[in-house]
C-alpha cells in the first residue's frame, strides 16, 4: 500500500489548545515620526535533522500603548 506524504498517521499526531493572554502598560513611544503601534508575535519551534526552526504561528493586531492583547 502506497502512503501519501501529505497525510499523517493520526496515532502519531499530537495537538493541544493553548490560550495566551498578554498585556503591556506604559510602553514608551519610540517611533520618531508617528505613534508607536506595538503588537505581539507568537513563534513555535520544531526540529528537523538537528536543525531548530521557528515558525510564526500568530500575531496580534497593532495596539495602543496600554492595551490588553489577545
Amino acid at each position: 500500500m502506497h502512503s501519501d506524504s501529505t497525510s499523517e498517521d493520526p496515532s502519531r499526531t499530537h495537538s493541544a489548545r493553548i490560550i495566551l493572554t498578554m498585556s503591556a502598560r506604559n510602553l514608551k513611544d519610540t517611533d520618531i515620526n508617528s505613534v508607536s503601534d506595538p503588537f505581539c508575535v507568537v513563534y513555535a519551534s520544531y526540529s528537523t535533522a538537528r536543525i531548530k526552526h521557528w515558525k510564526d504561528i500568530g500575531r496580534t493586531e497593532a495596539s495602543d500603548l496600554n492595551k490588553l492583547m489577545a
